[in-house]
């Protein structure tokens, strides 16, 4: 299911996997993208997230920026987001900024994001309530 010309999503079951299809050289693609992936999970707002990377050759700062947007978007509406998919150069600038271990939670795969989101949900299902 395609959302925006700037990035797909895909459902799998709850989950929704998103992918960004944008050029980070491009200011007012750059814009477009921010406001229309912000505007997606406003509207949407989507319990289960999974951002898949793998078409992302580079990163940036402005595109670091603009998911940290979108996480604390996600968690605003108590959903929770996993990153994957990062080649060796992308996954290099996460754990450079610390956002690796800070931030971000990040698997390789997208199936590996869906089953640790999954056995997150569960885990947060099991917890006792206290009184």
């Amino acid at each position: 299911m395609s959302i925006s010309r700037l990035f797909s999503v895909e459902h799998r079951g709850d989950v929704a996997v998103l992918t960004p299809n944008v050029r980070q050289t491009d200011l007012r693609e750059i814009n477009d993208f921010q406001n229309e992936l912000l505007d997606f999970v406003e509207h949407y707002k989507p319990a289960k997230l999974v951002v898949d990377l793998s078409v992302a050759a580079r990163t940036s700062s402005w595109f670091l920026g603009v998911l940290l947007r979108l996480e604390r978007r996600v968690s605003a509406h108590q959903g929770v987001m996993r990153l994957c998919g990062m080649n060796p150069v992308v996954r290099e600038v996460f754990h450079i900024t610390a956002l690796d271990r800070k931030k971000f939670q990040i698997v390789g795969t997208v199936d590996e994001a869906i089953a640790d989101i999954e056995r997150a949900g569960t885990i947060r299902l099991q917890q006792p309530r206290t009184a």
